[in-house]
């Protein structure tokens, strides 16, 4: 096609081995389908299409002004049509045919695409830019070329770079990025490492460090001296087992507890007493001290009213005017161990060691009988939970769902309640049932099995097909799927000798179970009407009323001349 770009003719001498001039000028004339046809004396006698920027010679010629240029500077200087000798300066434009011929209609260059409109010349380069049948890249940048009337559906429907909202989180992002998306989504379900616990992402970290039963966790007596770490689970046992332990390290720590507020009396007594006096000689300071140490310890330890009677002049004291080293931090220390004595409510009674000791005892026995109370609250707490999850589990498929998007084809079916579905089906031929959506990967097909009783002869069977159902990325696969199923009902038996029935199906061309669903799943499935014997399935198959059935599928191989399944 050519370009409507109109040069500008230089009809001036240069080298005629210069060919630099050629490369930028070597512009053939229009080629566009006119309508009517294009009359003989429009053509170019060179490149045989319509004259672009029309030039005539002094030998009575016309030519594409480009084309007549680069023939004499490559060939000799003669003219193509007479052999007569011919110059660049025997050359002179031609606008009368030039206008003629812009003015000259043609179909628009898109016309294959469907385009119907018949245009002058001149103005296809206008066109062009309105044309809905123009091809033009996508404004999403996708690498996709389409035309400007399908551009919408395309930015819609098809285009990778779309921008699509997460089903869990409701993020928009790219659809090319969505494989990205899923690995920081924080509504994604992730299964703990520990416990195997089907968890948001973004409550993993509070399940590790506040549920999950394997997180290892240090005792709940750590602070006062002891070093076990156990799992979260075995937590209360260890709490059990090592009472008498724990209750040691409680007493030796409050022993020294009771140790260090000694010793802050007496400092708090000696800072208190008259030390400065000179007539007292350093054995009388000594015993001075030590009785004035005994007596702030004792008013320490009695109510405010008797401590006020016994000595009112201490009150006046200012403990910052003896020059005594560490009297700065002893105010606090002070009111750190009476917050201390609080806790276990002694106030500012006083009270002896012995009598604190008695009253940690009691409050523990008071404490392990309410804890194994409480242990078997939650014992029967942990029971009722776990009927309402196996409840819950077969209520719902939600969780099926996000395991059958993450399976990469190979699915595992637990048929629950077989009896009780095999009985419908028996009263009801009519009655199927479906089981849970699963992937052949992330972004891959979407499909489900599908059982029901089939009767030959007088024989009940448990008939098994493939249904193809629509998925969320239909419009970027392959279709009709092709590919092959590998169908397993498994031996749930206890000994070693296990033997799983095993049948394989490989896609047919032209059959509508393997075409683009249009609903939400395909009518037609493919697979066996007579997978195995009704009366086999119960007696080698089914265990706690529970048939379980794999399906393995692999995406992409052939169809081979092979033993076929009947579909329907």
């Amino acid at each position: 096609m050519g370009s409507l770009e109109e040069p500008v003719l230089q009809l001036s001498h240069s080298d005629p081995d210069d060919t630099s001039w050629m490369s930028s000028t070597n512009i053939a004339g229009y080629d566009f389908e006119f309508d009517p046809p294009l009359e003989a004396k429009y053509e170019c006698p060179i490149c045989l299409m319509c004259q672009r920027d029309c030039v005539q010679t002094s030998c009575g010629h016309k030519f594409c002004g480009p084309c007549i240029l680069a023939w004499l500077r490559r060939e000799r200087e003669q003219c193509p049509q007479d052999n007569q000798p011919l110059t660049e300066n025997d050359i002179y434009p031609d606008n009368y045919t030039r206008r003629e011929i812009l003015q000259l209609r043609v179909h628009c260059p898109n016309s294959k695409s469907g385009c119907p409109t018949l245009v002058e010349l001149a103005n296809v380069d206008r066109h062009l830019t309105e044309c809905e049948y123009q091809i033009v890249p996508c404004p999403n940048r996708c690498s996709m070329r389409t035309m400007k009337r399908e551009i919408a559906d395309h930015c819609q429907s098809s285009c990778l770079r779309r921008l699509v909202n997460c089903s869990l989180c409701n993020e928009q992002f790219q659809l090319n990025q969505q494989k990205s998306h899923l690995t920081t989504c924080p509504l994604v379900a992730l299964t703990c490492e520990s416990c195997q616990t089907v968890t948001p992402r973004q409550e993993m970290q509070h399940h590790l460090a506040e549920e999950c039963p394997r997180t290892v966790v240090p005792c709940t007596f750590h602070e006062v001296g002891c070093k076990e770490r156990m799992v979260r689970a075995d937590l209360p046992i260890h709490l059990q087992e090592n009472t008498q332990n724990h209750m040691k390290l409680l007493v030796a720590s409050y022993k020294n507890v009771s140790g260090f507020m000694s010793d802050l009396g007496r400092a708090v007594g000696a800072l208190t007493s008259p030390l400065a006096s000179p007539s007292l000689n350093r054995q009388g300071s000594s015993t001075s001290c030590a009785s004035e140490m005994q007596r702030q310890w004792s008013c320490s330890s009695m109510q405010e009213g008797a401590c006020a009677t016994a000595a009112p002049h201490h009150r006046s004291v200012s403990v910052p005017s003896v020059p005594v080293e560490g009297a700065r931090g002893t105010s606090e220390l002070e009111q750190r161990l009476q917050m201390d004595f609080s806790k276990w409510d002694l106030g500012k009674k006083s009270a002896s060691p012995e009598k604190v000791i008695k009253d940690i005892c009691e409050k523990h026995v008071r404490l392990e009988q309410r804890s194994r109370e409480h242990a078997i609250q939650i014992q029967n707490q942990r029971t009722q939970i776990k009927e309402l999850k196996e409840a819950l589990r077969r209520a719902t498929q939600a969780p099926h769902e996000m395991l059958g998007r993450y399976c990469n084809g190979t699915f595992v079916w637990r048929f629950h309640n077989f009896a009780a579905e095999i009985r419908e089906m028996t009263d009801n031929n009519a009655k199927v049932v479906h089981s849970p959506s699963f992937y052949t990967s992330p972004f891959g097909y979407k499909l489900c099995l599908r059982a029901n009783l089939y009767v030959r002869d007088g024989e009940c069977y448990l008939a098994l097909f493939i249904h193809m159902r629509r998925g969320e990325n239909d419009d970027i696969l392959e279709w009709p799927f092709s590919g092959r199923f590998i169908v397993s009902l498994i031996d749930q038996s206890d000994n070693s000798l296990r033997h799983n029935f095993t049948e394989v199906m490989l896609t047919k061309p032209g059959l509508e179970a393997f075409e683009r669903p249009r609903d939400d799943r395909n009518i037609k499935g493919w697979g066996f009407q007579q997978f195995m014997q009704l009366s086999r399935v119960r007696s080698h198959y089914l265990r706690r009323d529970t048939v379980i059935i794999k399906c393995v599928v692999q995406v992409g191989n052939g169809y081979r001349e092979e033993a076929i399944p009947a579909g329907r």
